[in-house]
């Protein structure tokens, strides 16, 4: 069976048909529901520009002449799109001169991150779109239109192949992100600092939690941030804390960082009763703390703290 050619031409060549094509129904798409909400298909272009007077008359003669072709038209840009878009959903991550897969620059780029970036701009470029005036009033509304979704129909194709290859890689999904990455290196401290190989499975997590009474939680239940970006947090809403402490009772809280000690205090501390202690965030962005330095800075007030809570458990044995 011949293997399909996924050298760079060929996804250039297959790009340039998806978006081509793809823009093409969508414009032939609106053709069509502008000639049936104008009644092409029942008046003549007199009656029509008499109607319709402040439609742009160019456009209107142009619109009107493609009438019988726009269905035609529509069906064959469909089927190209699906074809080019299945071929590049086949050829994301794959290289010619190896059969791994191999994520290049924009797969590289941390997922959450990614989103962060691109869907901003994406939303934006619709809302100017959706609420701009009406292309065939207007050519100047029409040249932007075009533009944009072509700005549109390349990022949303970029976005589609990246999230096909970061799948193909199995965990890399969700691996290679920020929130993950944060997450992990929690892990290798809170190992460290325990004495403990750091966990890989959710089953070994919750076993180290529980063998060293520990309990994490987020100091707020929900927010609106923008990708990873603790400086545009608004919106909290706080974490049902109580709940927890209803069961264990007082316990000393530590905060991973200062937006969580800040949050804390903002929206906690006066709920609970209870002051925080501030340490060293986990997170790869404070790059001045490596694991050496955050294991002993959280190891000093957290295993006096595992200490006491072994004694206890002796004692009420």
């Amino acid at each position: 069976m011949t293997k399909l050619s996924y050298t760079l031409g060929m996804k250039v060549f297959a790009c340039f048909i998806a978006v081509l094509s793809g823009i093409t129904a969508f414009f032939d798409g609106i053709g069509i529901f502008l000639a049936n909400s104008y009644d092409f298909y029942s008046s003549s272009l007199a009656e029509l520009k008499l109607a319709h007077p402040y439609l742009d008359t160019g456009m209107l003669t142009k619109l009107y002449g493609m009438r019988g072709s726009l269905l035609p038209i529509l069906v064959i840009s469909l089927l190209l799109f699906a074809i080019s878009v299945i071929y590049l959903l086949c050829a994301a991550g794959h290289r010619p001169d190896t059969d791994e897969i191999v994520p290049n620059l924009q797969d590289k780029i941390p997922l959450d991150l990614y989103f962060a970036i691109v869907c901003p701009i994406l939303l934006a470029i619709l809302f100017l779109i959706l609420e701009g005036r009406n292309p065939l009033a207007d050519t100047g509304a029409l040249s932007f239109v075009v533009i944009g979704s072509i700005i549109l129909a390349i990022l949303g194709l970029a976005m589609l192949l990246t999230c096909v290859t970061r799948l193909k890689l199995g965990r890399y999904f969700y691996q290679h992100t920020i929130a993950y990455q944060v997450i992990r290196f929690c892990w290798k401290m809170l190992a460290a600092v325990t004495g403990e190989r750091v966990p890989q499975s959710i089953a070994e997590k919750k076993a180290l939690l529980l063998r060293n009474h520990i309990a994490l939680h987020d100091v707020i239940h929900s927010c609106d941030i923008i990708g990873s970006s603790d400086s545009s947090i608004k919106n909290v809403e706080p974490a049902d804390l109580e709940r927890i402490l209803a069961v264990t009772g007082r316990v000393a809280i530590l905060c991973n960082g200062g937006m969580s000690y800040k949050l804390y205090r903002k929206y906690q501390e006066s709920r609970l009763g209870i002051p925080a202690v501030q340490l060293p965030s986990t997170s790869p962005a404070n790059a001045a703390w490596n694991l050496e330095r955050l294991s002993a800075a959280w190891g000093e007030v957290l295993l006096p703290l595992l200490e006491e809570g072994e004694q206890e458990e002796k004692e009420s044995q």
